[in-house]
């Protein structure tokens, strides 16, 4: 898979990921959010975060000394 294929998935799992402890806590309003939760969304968040980084390297590695 490309790099942008997986920067694609991960960004299009993110919104789902993050709202799922939110979804949670609107169905049962004791239920609170436990650490595993957390720590969860923001690997989410860092995975994502390389792979447009990653993406981002790649596009500046393309350009040609002497375009300029």
């Amino acid at each position: 898979m490309s790099p942008s294929g997986r920067a694609q998935r991960y960004l299009e799992a993110l919104p789902v990921r993050l709202r799922q402890c939110g979804l949670e806590t609107a169905k049962d309003h004791r239920h609170q959010c436990d650490g595993k939760d957390r720590d969860r969304q923001l690997n989410v968040l860092s995975e994502a975060r390389k792979v447009w980084f990653k993406l981002i390297n790649l596009a500046v590695a393309r350009i040609e000394p002497d375009t300029f």
